[in-house]
């Protein structure tokens, strides 16, 4: 999978990650954050 395919996911995916951070607090975001890490290791990016 090439960057350029992940980032309009990752644009349309941000505004919900920071709706989901303000109904659940900052665990959420950095769970968020953690699964977007884990993806693009998982990719060798």
């Amino acid at each position: 999978m090439e960057v350029r395919v992940l980032i309009p996911f990752f644009i349309l995916t941000v505004p919900w990650f920071l709706c989901f951070e303000l109904e659940h607090g900052q665990d959420a975001l950095l769970g968020a954050v953690e699964a977007w890490l884990t993806l693009f290791l998982d990719h060798g990016f």
